[in-house]
């Protein structure tokens, strides 16, 4: 079956709320989750802070999907503006998983993220997407992270 990839301010994956998060991240539940994220994406794709990759079948299904947030951010060596890249929501339909769904998703990211002049790009990696993104050249960082509630 063949797929296509599209992009633009107004798209963003519908599949964000179904992906199977670890149960550490689930802390107030689905309601709320889905209740902020709705509120988020809102704005985001308003404001142009979040740019949705969608990978569609050729009977128009949605397959995959992720995105990029352009956030404020202080400054990143070799970049001139303020912002920083971060993809996220990357998910794969299963069905679809190991056909270059997820590569495709991700080159056309990056790709975005270098026409639109990012120095980088960062993402938080699950164990089964690492070693595509350790393909395309991501590296591990030194980011933590302490949960407070």
């Amino acid at each position: 079956m063949r797929w296509r990839i599209e992009t633009g301010m107004g798209v963003i994956a519908p599949l964000w709320h179904t992906i199977a998060f670890p149960a550490s991240y689930i802390i107030y539940g689905n309601a709320l989750m889905h209740q902020s994220a709705s509120e988020y994406f809102g704005t985001a794709v308003a404001d142009g802070s979040y740019r949705g990759f969608l990978a569609v079948d050729s009977t128009g299904k949605t397959i995959g999907g992720g995105g990029i947030v352009i956030s404020s951010w202080p400054g990143i060596l070799g970049q001139r503006r303020p912002q920083r890249a971060m993809i996220l929501n990357m998910y794969v339909d299963r069905d679809h998983r190991r056909r270059g769904v997820g590569r495709a998703l991700m080159e056309a990211m990056i790709t975005w993220c270098r026409e639109n002049d990012f120095a980088s790009v960062g993402l938080h990696a699950s164990d089964e997407g690492r070693g595509l993104y350790e393909q395309l050249g991501f590296k591990p960082t030194t980011e933590m992270r302490l949960v407070l509630t």
